[in-house]
């Protein structure tokens, strides 16, 4: 039946989607189920949207993207994400990771490891490794090491329990 014989004929017309009560409705719950009815020319200028989206998108993955455009774009991913989270980390970092990984067991030992933790854990008290290890800029392996020597040196203590818990400066 269409929707013109609809408003003649005296049977409502369907319901848009939407909710039935206080539950979210679905095909099957509206008016008129299951002569389910909608308006193609309503629909004609959103699909011509889509279909030009959907070319473009199309288009750009025909080609491969430069693998600098790739690391920005993980960059600005792992930023955003950290920002999101509370941490602050520096771009050019993340960056540096992309293109030369560090061994996280053996990181350069460039500046005091211990007094940038310790920096760190005072401006951060309850800080875990992880993030511990993004403010630092470090490698968690290469933190677990400055932790251990503040701990040993009685700098820093960790409180609650393994998953939860944190450092705090003494």
């Amino acid at each position: 039946m269409e929707n013109a014989e609809r408003k003649k004929g005296g049977e409502s017309p369907p319901k848009k989607f939407g909710r039935v009560g206080s539950a979210r409705a679905f095909n099957w719950q509206q008016d008129g189920w299951p002569k389910f009815a909608f308006d193609r020319a309503a629909l004609r200028d959103e699909l011509g949207v889509f279909a030009r989206a959907f070319r473009d998108v199309k288009a750009s993955l025909a080609t491969p993207p430069e693998p600098e455009d790739v690391a920005q774009t993980l960059t600005d991913e792992a930023v955003t994400t950290s920002a999101i989270e509370g941490v602050h980390v520096d771009s050019a970092v993340v960056m540096s990771s992309l293109f030369e990984p560090e061994d996280p067991i053996n990181d350069p030992t460039t500046g005091n490891l211990e007094e940038a933790v310790l920096g760190v854990v005072k401006a951060s008290p309850g800080i875990n490794r992880e993030r511990l290890a993004l403010k630092v800029g470090r490698s968690v392996e290469t933190v677990k090491r400055g932790i251990a020597a503040l701990v040993a040196a009685g700098r820093i203590v960790h409180r609650g329990s393994k998953k939860t818990g944190g450092y705090y400066p003494l």
